[in-house]
């Protein structure tokens, strides 16, 4: 362990040694979703000015991780030097590179040891799980990190008080290295953003960063963005930011950024590919059997479907003209009426859409009567380990 902390401190150090600043931030999203928000915030906080890196994937990521996200939809390249990282972040200020191999290598031997004997993620050692945090916040050379830590029955912790002692746990350890961190804790109460399928939560970016995407996503980069510019409490100065980022998204500077960023690392990007819906594809539509509001969403069986449908979207991609996936209509709290659309399905072959319906009708749950007021961000917790609600 004493090894592989050297062999971080020695990376950090080589990713500043050029200017000896530690002037760049660091951006950690642990659970699902988390490549919609790292392709939504870090060309926001890049366009505003501030220089901020993000590691592509991580144990709890799996499938999910950002790195196999961008190869797939636009063939990016992650696995970085620390001197192409510096490279990065002076010419566009933003960089997304893979942990080194040795480092992963480790850690996924020492995890996947508990996984491979099923048990939760949520039951492996907390001390351990911190080492490996460390690490990750050495091997970033940052001086800031913001954690966006999700709670969600799939993820790491599956309640706030799990949430709330791994973020401790993780910050006074990341205290004895002098470096301050913000943990965000978010209630996945249910799927973030409308869309899920690879290429659709691509397009669902992309029109994101163009002003036009669902309030949920824009509502949680932007709060997460302004955390990373701007760390203070001052209401006044964090509603400057968000003004200033909203801009970015209004002149479209962050969607320019987002390719900047693409093209720097190897990749490529077309916006005329990215359509919601997809314009070459008649849906399928879910359509509701009574008149209700949207209650709550049915997380286990969301959590079947999410499964399938990386499953085909696997083969699929196989072939990268296939766009299938699935669009929501309805969220929380809004009303839909008998026969009205809570869900499209977009799949190239018309009649694998029929097998889905009823799973995707499963994870609905209608009252007569609309939901009280949630909040994706539940908790804050900085460096001083008191919390902000």
């Amino acid at each position: 362990m004493v090894e592989l902390v050297n062999l971080s401190k020695d990376w950090a150090k080589a990713l500043t040694d050029k200017d000896s600043k530690r002037d760049h931030v660091a951006f950690f999203s642990i659970g699902s979703w988390s490549h919609k928000i790292a392709l939504m915030v870090l060309p926001l906080a890049a366009a505003a000015g501030q220089k901020v890196i993000y590691l592509s994937e991580s144990i709890f990521s799996g499938k999910n991780c950002l790195r196999s996200y961008l190869n797939s939809n636009f063939k990016v390249k992650t696995e970085l030097s620390s001197s192409e990282i510096r490279r990065l972040l002076t010419k566009n200020k933003a960089a997304i590179f893979s942990i080194p191999k040795p480092i992963s290598a480790f850690f996924e031997k020492q995890i996947n040891s508990f996984v491979k004997r099923k048990t939760p993620l949520s039951k492996i050692s907390l001390n351990l799980l911190t080492k490996y945090f460390i690490v990750l916040a050495l091997l970033s050379g940052a001086k800031r990190i913001l954690v966006d830590l999700r709670i969600a029955p799939d993820s790491i912790c599956s309640n706030q008080a799990m949430a709330r002692e791994l973020a401790l746990s993780w910050q006074r350890a990341a205290h004895n290295f002098n470096i301050s961190t913000c943990f965000l804790l978010i209630n996945m109460i249910q799927p973030l953003g409308n869309s899920l399928g690879c290429h659709l939560q691509a397009a669902e970016v992309i029109q994101s960063l163009k002003g036009n995407g669902p309030l949920d996503l824009l509502k949680l980069s932007l709060e997460i963005a302004t955390e990373l510019i701007f760390p203070g409490q001052k209401i006044a100065e964090r509603m400057e930011i968000k003004k200033l980022l909203k801009r970015k998204l209004a002149n479209q500077q962050a969607l320019l950024k987002l390719k900047e960023i693409i093209e720097d690392q190897g990749g490529e990007i077309s916006y005329e590919d990215y359509l919601i819906p997809p314009s070459e594809t008649a849906p399928t539509r879910v359509l509701a059997e009574k008149t209700g509001y949207v209650q709550r969403f049915n997380l286990k069986k969301f959590l079947i479907l999410r499964a399938r449908l990386k499953d085909w979207n696997t083969k699929a991609n196989s072939n990268s003209c296939y766009k299938d996936g699935i669009i929501i209509n309805s969220k929380i709290g809004d009303k839909v009426g008998k026969d009205e659309s809570l869900a499209e399905i977009y799949f190239h072959k018309s009649f694998e859409a029929s097998t889905w319906s009823d799973l995707i009708k499963n994870i609905f749950v209608l009252y007569p009567f609309p939901p009280p007021f949630q909040p994706f961000v539940i908790e804050k917790l900085k460096n001083n380990f008191r919390s902000t609600p």
